[in-house]
């Protein structure tokens, strides 16, 4: 007490005066502003220093579940294109889903004006792109039906295209199916 600056020491005389109520009151409060004091400088056995565990996030390899496609043959049209260059007009697909293993057609009927010198037919899907040539089988070079097939040797689960390319000596034409 006798090294306390003068201040201190009469706040000191002043709390000696109060009742024991004020005392207690005052005793709450420094055992508050202690712990406060101890807990902001994380003393060991008083506060944990450890990080608190973070969630670790989960990664599933699972199969993707696919849009269901249906099954058997299926036609389509195609409309627009380039102006003078050979144009594709209806095709077909059969199946539109083949198993692994299984043959699966595309034919094409294209009209042109000049005979039409080769169509080409890309299977674009899951991890393979396949170009397969297509023969004439109905009709001349400039009104006929084109057709290839192909051995199925790929999953189509998230990407299944049909890309088509008919050429001749007036341009070339291309478009794409995407049925995934």
């Amino acid at each position: 007490m006798k090294n306390l600056p003068k201040k201190i020491k009469k706040s000191f005389k002043k709390l000696k005066k109060k009742s024991c109520g004020d005392s207690l009151l005052l005793f709450i409060l420094g055992c508050l502003a202690i712990s406060f004091i101890l807990a902001s400088k994380k003393l060991p056995g008083l506060v944990s220093n450890k990080p608190s565990p973070t969630p670790t996030p989960t990664l599933s390899l699972s199969q993707p579940t696919a849009r269901p496609i249906p099954n058997g043959k299926r036609r389509f049209v195609i409309n627009g294109g380039k102006r003078y260059a050979p144009q594709f007009k209806k095709g077909f697909i059969d199946p539109l889903t083949p198993k692994k293993g299984e043959k699966q057609t595309v034919g094409i009927e294209i009209e042109n004006p000049v005979p039409v010198s080769s169509v080409i037919l890309t299977m674009l899907t899951d991890h393979k792109k396949t170009d397969i040539p297509m023969k004439l089988t109905a009709g001349t070079e400039k009104k006929g039906t084109w057709q290839g097939s192909w051995q199925v040797d790929d999953n189509y689960l998230q990407n299944y295209q049909l890309k088509l390319i008919a050429e001749a000596s007036n341009g070339k034409q291309e478009t794409t199916i995407t049925i995934r």
